[in-house]
């Protein structure tokens, strides 16, 4: 037997041994699918919590009244007040214009005079027309008596015992006492138109004294509430005619901000649940509502801000009113807010009073609203869609539907239900039903509730 070619036996066994193990190796791991990894993400749990909605806009500032004093009087200036200069603060009854009151008070004396004389002569009248009165009286039974002599004495004549002579002598007798009668009611007849005369005379001479005595009272012009100079017009010894622009003052007591808002934004702060809109282009809506009733049926608080550079300086204010237009250009509408007493906290070199002209931010709130779903706004991707990480921890898209944009912030209308988790950190790539390792953010979930609450 051949022993050398026997030897060669063994290491072909050994060959397909090694061979069926590889192959059988490479079909088991063809029959187990390869391992998912699960990608790590953050996300935020759903859940209704209080929220209010706050929209930002900016304006400028304008005092809450002007005052333009206009010259009620001609005559000269005699005095200005020792703080009259532009930029300076008076308070209110505070005589700002003195004018020179002689011919003014030249004019009252004589009205008065005049006044005295129109009331003798319509006394002196009322006393002539009681005389002339009486006369009638008297004249009058003058007359009925020389009636029946004449009477007499045409039946005496008419049976021949007297003669013509003496009958005209009778009828002349007559004549005259009935001439006296009818110049006398004639002269009360005029005493009437006289009186009428005289009455008119004294009620224009009293008109005259009531307007020069107003016009005393207008030689002062005072301010008519705590104001600060704009400008002046006017100088010491000047004439001034009527009419003539003296100086203008802006109230210190409110400031207005005429600020503006886009109107998507600021429909939410002007809706409240439960009640609708209100109509701004109506104007008979915020006549018989007004604006400060509105805000308060509302729940609307308003606060100013004035930023510069570190600075930042805020104003409690009033809802005053909205426009009632919006501008077709800028698709914005105006809002006015008030403060109330803007110098009386401010203090030189750290806190500035709210002046014209400042440009000024005005953040209104509307009311607390319950159960609001609020995400961040940088999880809100476009088209309006936000991925999801569902049950079974897969990566899921879903659209919404978003009711309020606010700073960070977007609340949502509808397309999510409480307890649903939102991813808040995008997987790159983000691919739909990729397997998630979900993480709660619960440092964004704090801060997320209290920008809700409008505390940061």
């Amino acid at each position: 037997m051949d022993w050398k070619r026997l030897l060669i036996f063994p290491p072909l066994a050994l060959g397909v041994v090694v061979l069926a193990a590889v192959a059988s190796r490479r079909e088991g791991a063809a029959e187990r699918p390869p391992s998912e990894r699960a990608r790590t993400v953050r996300v935020l749990e759903l859940q209704g919590q209080a929220m209010v909605p706050i929209v930002r806009g900016h304006g400028l500032a304008q005092p809450g009244a002007v005052w333009q004093a206009v010259a009620q009087v001609s005559a000269e200036v005699a005095a200005l007040h020792s703080g009259l200069k532009p930029g300076e603060l008076v308070k209110r009854g505070t005589v700002l214009v003195r004018f020179d009151t002689t011919d003014i008070e030249l004019a009252i004396r004589q009205t008065e005079a005049a006044l005295r004389t129109a009331r003798a002569e319509l006394n002196k009248l009322a006393v002539q027309r009681e005389n002339d009165a009486a006369s009638l009286q008297i004249e009058e039974r003058a007359l009925a008596v020389s009636r029946n002599e004449l009477q007499r004495a045409e039946g005496l004549n008419e049976r021949g015992t007297l003669t013509e002579n003496l009958l005209d002598q009778q009828r002349r007798a007559h004549l005259a006492q009935e001439a006296k009668v009818q110049s006398l009611r004639n002269a009360l007849r005029i005493s009437d138109a006289q009186r009428e005369v005289l009455e008119a005379n004294v009620a224009l001479n009293e008109a005259k004294l009531a307007s020069a005595e107003r016009d005393l009272t207008r030689s002062e012009v005072k301010a008519p509430f705590d104001a600060r100079i704009a400008r002046l017009e006017v100088e010491a010894g000047q004439f001034a005619p009527q009419g003539q622009l003296l100086l203008a003052a802006d109230s210190i007591e409110v400031t207005e901000v005429h600020a503006q808002f886009v109107l998507a934004q600021l429909n939410p702060i002007l809706r409240r649940p439960g009640m609708g809109l209100p109509p701004l282009g109506r104007d008979a809506f915020w006549e018989r509502v007004g604006g400060e009733r509105f805000a308060k049926m509302f729940g609307i608080d308003a606060t100013v801000f004035l930023r510069s550079g570190e600075l930042l300086i805020r104003w409690p204010a009033r809802f005053v009113r909205a426009s009632p237009e919006v501008d077709p250009v800028t698709r914005t509408i105006g809002v006015v807010v008030a403060v109330d007493q803007p110098y009386r906290q401010a203090r030189p070199g750290v806190r500035p009073p709210l002046v014209k002209g400042m440009f000024c931010e005005v953040e209104v709130r509307g009311a607390e609203r319950q159960d609001a779903l609020v995400i961040p706004r940088g999880a809100l991707h476009e088209g309006d869609k936000v991925w999801i990480a569902d049950a079974e921890q897969r990566l899921r898209e879903r659209q919404v539907v978003v009711e309020l944009r606010q700073d960070e912030l977007v609340t949502l209308a509808s397309g999510l239900e409480p307890g649903e988790r939102l991813v808040v950190s995008d997987p790159v790539p983000a691919v739909e039903g990729m397997l998630l390792d979900p993480q709660p953010d619960l440092e964004l979930a704090q801060r997320l509730s209290k920008l809700a609450q409008g505390s940061e």
